[in-house]
């Protein structure tokens, strides 16, 4: 797991950098192919030296979806005045995923 994670920080360190192409619509895009491609494959019980791999899908299936996501709250994207109820409404249904125990 800890690889997924490093290849996620990865992604997020270089975020500034990617291709004008990578817009919000197409970072949820590679983040659904690569949570599909992930999960598909945990499914199928991979052998030992496969999952270092399917654990880099993590950049993808976590990381590409939350820059995806943040890119459509970002107050550039938003009209004036409108950024931060997207905000809001963003942090209130991650919050309902996560009730507090």
């Amino acid at each position: 797991m800890a690889l997924g994670v490093i290849a996620e920080i990865v992604l997020f360190a270089y975020s500034g950098r990617l291709p004008p192409f990578f817009q919000p619509t197409m970072l949820l895009i590679v983040g659904a192919i690569g949570a599909t491609l992930r999960w598909g494959a945990m499914a199928l019980d991979p052998p030992a030296m496969a999952l270092p791999f399917v654990q880099l899908l993590h950049a993808l299936s976590f990381g590409a979806t939350h820059l995806g996501a943040l890119g459509f709250v970002r107050a550039p994207r938003a009209p004036w005045g409108r950024a931060r109820p997207r905000k809001a409404i963003w942090q209130s249904r991650s919050a309902r995923r996560w009730p507090a125990r």
